[in-house]
């Protein structure tokens, strides 16, 4: 018998205010099997409705092959992404959640963007907190760090065993190009969560940091160099003692820019 799937005359409705959400409501017809009803349900109804995405599908008898099925429909905000095609986000994707933490971290640094000198000094560059060894001690300083987070619904057929390794091999590596609007370099990769909100889809949340890529201005052996420092290396200088200047100041021999963590592909951390 061929299984007929009918919207009923009282679907679509829908709810308004901070917790909006909407209903459609099908009758099914033909078949005694309440997974075959489910199923049929599921092929028929529409994944997206309006500004809502499909959620939880009840089934309920009737009568003999006859089912009531009522489709939860949940709010799905469409965020625009401004990037570059393949940036793992570029273009209108539907997220539950997005959020962000903007603040601040202590790092310390050796070297200052600028110096001012007053009275009888030795001329030490941009060096800080020089001691009676001509070594610089530095200064601890705020810097600005982000941290973000976005949840999406999915469906639960590409949520494999395989997919859920795969991503775990690749936290705590930095995107290799350019990410929800960051350059390659800038976006580490903190986690993943992820947990089944209905037989047919995941809720999972990605978790992510951004440190900022820099370029630093150094006179190393006197001449002008400039330094790129991707936003998850790490930077340390090495110092020689400036025999021709007479006194115990130190000068910049050479910057050392060490990568701490690898690189991944970030469009592959989200199914499709």
């Amino acid at each position: 018998m061929t299984i007929q799937v009918i919207e009923h005359i009282e679907s679509q409705s829908l709810s308004g205010g901070q917790r909006a959400d909407g209903e459609r409501v099908w009758i099914v017809r033909g078949t005694e099997d309440p997974q075959a009803a489910y199923d049929a349900v599921k092929a028929a109804s529409p994944t997206t409705w309006l500004d809502f995405v499909r959620g939880t599908i009840r089934i309920e008898p009737l009568g003999q092959d006859i089912w009531r099925a009522r489709v939860e429909y949940q709010p799905a905000p469409r965020i625009r992404w401004q990037g570059e095609p393949g940036d793992g986000g570029a273009g209108s994707e539907l997220l539950r959640e997005w959020s962000f933490s903007v603040s601040t971290a202590t790092a310390h640094r050796e070297l200052a963007i600028s110096t001012q000198r007053f009275g009888n000094y030795t001329d030490y560059g941009h060096q800080i907190a020089v001691d009676e060894n001509g070594k610089p001690h530095g200064v601890d300083y705020f810097v600005p760090t982000m941290k973000f987070s976005e949840k999406r619904r999915v469906d639960a057929s590409l949520i494999t065993e395989g997919w859920v390794k795969a991503r775990a091999d690749q936290i705590a590596t930095v995107n290799n190009a350019p990410f929800r609007g960051f350059p390659a370099g800038e976006v580490l990769f903190l986690g993943l969560q992820g947990h089944r909100t209905t037989l047919e889809s995941w809720e999972l949340e990605w978790e992510f940091a951004r440190e900022k890529n820099t370029t630093l201005n150094l006179t190393i052996d006197g001449q002008q160099v400039q330094v790129v420092k991707k936003g998850w290396e790490y930077i340390w200088f090495e110092y020689r003692p400036d025999v021709a200047s007479g006194t115990k100041k130190l000068v910049l021999r050479a910057a050392h820019v060490n990568q701490i963590y690898g690189s991944s592909d970030f469009s592959l951390l989200f199914p499709a």
